[in-house]
């Protein structure tokens, strides 16, 4: 606490003994606490911390190390029981923040212990609280019980207890549910039991993992590939038998752990350590990516099948990982873009994903997505150059712009282009130079076609004086500003000029039955004005001799 300040402000401490039965009441405004039981200080320190090092020397298997402990251990001389129960308090959460503990606890958490060191000696731990955060994890309403047993003169520890929580939530965009653990431990095993699921997807998530301990220090898990299973967009990923997960000596190995369903796989194999020579190796063989908006919560529907391998290394030191793969029929709200081919690269020492991943359509190589996704940077998680190894086509922007354009085509490079921000509010810069480029406008139902350099910067797209042609090949020029909200929210400040005989709407009855036919525009100007939902346009014109 040098050269901070302690959040605490005051604090009240009351002790007593009535018929060897001792109390003991701390106030403040970090927690309140009461203790009461048949002890005194020191033996309820000392056997609480005998409880601490016995099970960790039962769970550590080395047969040497027990032996010398109770070859020395000398037998209680009394027996000791307390409870401890304890309230949670605002207070907690500042001094959590001059500690650099990254967790917050919501006001009024409860904490409870009955400790009995007698002829068996049992430990309980309860907690339950409102929510509790901690590295980008809230967990709502979470519950977790204790209980840890062993008699005083043998070496065994027996355990059970579970953790549950309405709801989990990872990050800002994937939600779990219904979360449980339990584990179950006697003699050299212990069985665990892992459950979550998202009901408004339908995916769930079950393992039943089974660990033996060894005296040599090993521990060697399975996963029940009867009672495990994944559950993703209705599909069951089934565990395939004979998988095995060792861990000795700091290094995990993993054995034939396989996830399928139908032709589809999850394929993972390899050791981890801080060995550099060892890496653990996962495939990814046809999975689907339609549960990814889903799970993510993305606005848009994404289709495709991956095929990839991510190779692991170091990861207890300094993480290394590689990616290499494919997306075969990568498809955005229904619109086909082709395949992508990819590779990753975690930069561990500043937490960030390298990309590169190219479109591939009809062969050729469109565009080119390089840079990296910063998870840890809040003022910018993306940092990508766009580039164009040949045009694209202009219909690639379709999910973004549906229901406002449609019949988009002809053929787009980019020059200095970068994509920064955030994921749901992405910052795009640079020009885009349009070739034979062609759209439609929904509300209005007219047609254009135009070449033209566009500057996107920031939140706003600069439009140049444009030639815009309608389908008649009449003219009109164009120029102006969109603005934006990260691709969202549009506001229009657009002038039409230089007007000869144009047409600027062509609606039916259908379209809009109070106001519909053919405008045309002789001569004159317009200003367009206003957002999507409400557009306001105001002419000096004189209207075509066509116009109904």
């Amino acid at each position: 606490l040098t050269n901070r300040r302690t959040p605490v402000q005051s604090w009240q401490l009351m002790a007593a003994t009535t018929n060897g039965y001792r109390t003991l009441k701390l106030d403040s405004e970090i927690a309140k606490v009461d203790v009461g039981g048949a002890f005194n200080y020191e033996q309820a320190i000392d056997r609480v911390s005998r409880l601490v090092q016995e099970t960790r020397l039962y769970f550590s298997n080395s047969d040497s190390l027990l032996d010398a402990y109770y070859a020395k251990k000398e037998p209680d001389s009394s027996a000791v029981s307390f409870s401890i129960n304890a309230q949670i308090l605002a207070g907690v959460n500042p001094l959590m923040e001059v500690l650099n503990v990254p967790v917050n606890i919501a006001s009024g958490a409860e904490v409870s212990s009955n400790l009995d060191f007698s002829a068996t000696h049992l430990a309980d731990l309860n907690i339950r609280a409102d929510s509790i955060s901690y590295e980008g994890q809230t967990y709502v309403n979470p519950s977790s019980s204790l209980l840890l047993a062993k008699f005083p003169d043998s070496t065994e520890v027996e355990m059970a207890g579970d953790i549950n929580a309405d709801t989990l939530l990872l990050g800002q965009n994937v939600k779990l549910e219904d979360v449980a653990l339990s584990l179950d431990g006697k003699g050299s095993s212990i069985e665990s039991f892992l459950f979550a699921q998202q009901k408004e997807l339908d995916n769930r998530l079950q393992i039943n993992l089974i660990s033996t301990f060894f005296d040599d220090g090993r521990i060697d898990s399975n996963m029940d590939s009867i009672s495990s299973y994944l559950v993703v967009n209705r599909d069951t990923f089934s565990v395939g038998r004979d998988n095995r997960f060792s861990f000795f000596n700091k290094r995990l190995e993993v054995e034939n752990f396989a996830l399928r369903h139908l032709d589809r796989s999850v394929l993972v194999y390899g050791a981890i350590s801080p060995s550099p020579d060892d890496f653990l190796e996962a495939e990814f063989l046809k999975l689907e990516l339609t549960p990814i908006s889903e799970i993510f919560d993305i606005d848009h529907t994404i289709l495709g099948q991956v095929n990839t391998s991510i190779i692991f290394s170091s990861l207890l030191d300094k993480p290394y990982v590689y990616g290499k793969g494919s997306i075969l029929d990568f498809r955005i709200d229904g619109y086909q873009y082709g395949d992508i081919r990819f590779t990753t690269d975690w930069k561990d020492q500043t937490k960030e994903l390298y990309l590169d991943a190219k479109v591939i359509q009809e062969g050729e190589a469109t565009l080119n997505l390089l840079g990296y996704y910063r998870p840890e940077n809040e003022a910018s998680e993306l940092a990508f150059r766009v580039l164009t190894q040949n045009p694209f086509p202009l219909a690639y922007i379709t999910p973004l712009v549906d229901g406002q354009l449609y019949d988009l085509s002809g053929d787009v490079a980019l020059e200095s282009f970068t994509i920064q921000g955030h994921p749901n509010d992405p910052i795009i810069s640079g020009t885009g130079h349009f070739e034979n480029a062609r759209f439609g406008i929904d509300y209005f139902k007219t047609e254009y076609s135009f070449n033209a350099s566009i500057e996107f910067a920031r939140d706003r797209i600069t439009f140049p004086r444009i030639k815009l042609t309608d389908k008649y090949n009449r003219t009109a020029d164009l120029y102006g500003v969109v603005k934006h909200s990260g691709l969202k929210e549009w506001q229009f400040n657009l002038e039409l000029d230089r007007v000869r005989d144009f047409l600027i709407m062509d609606t039916q009855k259908e379209d809009n039955d109070l106001f519909y036919g053919k405008i045309y525009i002789k001569n004159g100007i317009a200003s367009i004005t206003g957002d999507l939902e409400k557009l306001d346009i105001q002419a000096y014109v004189m209207s075509g001799t066509n116009s109904i």
